[in-house]
């Protein structure tokens, strides 16, 4: 199977490192921000408190033992949850010593009753196979999501200068549990088994998946100004098939304060027997890094 989703995040890494080089190949040996304290002072910290807003797209494969009723396969594409937060907690945080770094980032987001439909229905549980049904069943359908994520990276700033460039690898931590209650026209009946999905009823799930990480992280300076480019892409697998992460923007660097508005996607896809189908979160995001 292929995974468009992986060429687009490839193009956008080998694109970020090639304006890297040329920025650094290009810029003045003057061109970094008094901000940006040069590699040999030594050990530097930071850390960065953040909101991100983001909605989600993709599907919820609900899981069933042998014997029980049919689940359903829920699709999720909520532009607005930032109407259904019920709560968050974002912070990331950095040590670097000369060009040695190392990153962490947690975060939690939970969302309630978020409007949603039933796609599909497993009318075998037990046996992976979701056969679709006609989306017009769907009255009243809801899901709650609460996740948790935990990355942690090391590496090594391969460009200093008006590009910083880390090359990093590392692991990140995945946690979600899902819920759906649903109310549909009728019941969906399989016309083979007989099995029939009831029309209204109520399946929850979670999954916890570990990936091993590349990542590249870094910022462009924008000539002698405070102004700068942040990016950061990741690309990994593990316990699920695929999942990245991208985000950039601009940022604003104060003596001890770094302030910054990035445009920010998670994606996963876990394997057959998982409960995230293509599941991704996209929204902006304000990050404060308070350095030291």
């Amino acid at each position: 199977m292929k995974y468009p989703e992986f060429n687009i995040l490839r193009l956008c890494l080998t694109t970020i490192a090639l304006c890297g080089m040329a920025a650094f190949a290009s810029a003045e040996p003057a061109a970094v921000p008094p901000a940006e304290p040069p590699a040999s002072s030594g050990w530097s910290f930071a850390v960065t408190p953040y909101l991100w807003l983001p909605s989600v797209d993709g599907s919820l494969r609900f899981s069933a033992g042998d014997g029980e009723p049919p689940t359903p396969e829920t699709g999720v594409d909520d532009k607005s949850l930032i109407d259904y937060l019920d709560g968050a907690f974002m912070i990331g945080g950095e040590v670097k010593k000369d060009r040695w770094l190392l990153l962490t980032d947690f975060l939690y987001v939970g969302f309630g009753n978020t409007d949603s439909e039933v796609k599909a229905v497993n009318f075998n549980p037990g046996v992976r196979g979701f056969d679709p049904i006609n989306s017009s069943v769907n009255t009243h359908t809801q899901t709650s999501l609460n996740g948790k994520a935990w990355t942690l990276l090391g590496g090594y700033r391969v460009l200093e200068g008006a590009a910083d460039v880390d090359l990093m690898g590392g692991l990140r931590y995945f946690g979600l549990n899902a819920s759906t209650e649903w109310d549909l026209t009728s019941p969906v009946q399989d016309p083979s088994s007989g099995a029939s999905l009831s029309s209204s009823g109520t399946a929850s799930d979670s999954t916890h998946v570990w990936d091993g990480l590349f990542a590249l992280h870094g910022r462009l300076h924008l000539g002698k100004t405070r102004w700068f480019l942040p990016f950061y892409a990741d690309v990994g697998a593990g316990e699920s098939r695929l999942t990245w992460q991208a985000f950039g923007g601009a940022g604003y660097a104060f003596k001890w304060l770094d302030v910054s508005l990035t445009y920010r996607t998670i994606y996963y896809d876990e394997r057959g027997d998982g409960l995230m189908d293509q599941l991704s979160f996209t929204g902006p995001a304000a990050s404060f890094a308070f350095r030291f």
